[in-house]
């Protein structure tokens, strides 16, 4: 005798794993910005910090500039140091949003 299959059941599977993924996909992206916050306060570890990117990646901050790709990131902070002679990076109130393959994210940050 076959097993039934039950629509129901398999759309709240599926919803389910849905919220599971978001959950993952959000806990990521805060370990993310915890690693580069770490790196940054570990004198702006440049390679550290290029390995957290994706090759086309573009890191943006206003008046510090535009850099496109691993490299140019990698160079900004090589220098990074002598712009920034201390610091301690305080991230808090995240708000994460995940649809699918994207996110959006935003921190305040003390420095």
């Amino acid at each position: 005798m076959a097993a039934q299959v039950n629509p129901d059941m398999i759309a709240r599977l599926d919803e389910l794993e849905t919220r599971v993924r978001a959950l993952e996909d959000t806990d990521a992206i805060r370990n993310l910005k915890a690693r580069y916050a770490e790196l940054c306060d570990d004198n702006y570890n440049p390679d550290g910090i290029a390995a957290l990117f994706v090759e086309d990646a573009v890191w943006e901050s206003g008046p510090l500039g535009r850099y496109e790709g691993r490299e140019a990131i990698r160079e900004f902070f090589r220098g990074a140091s002598r712009i920034f002679t201390f610091a301690i990076h305080y991230s808090l109130n995240s708000q994460i949003e995940v649809t699918g393959d994207t996110a959006w994210a935003k921190w305040y940050l003390f420095m």
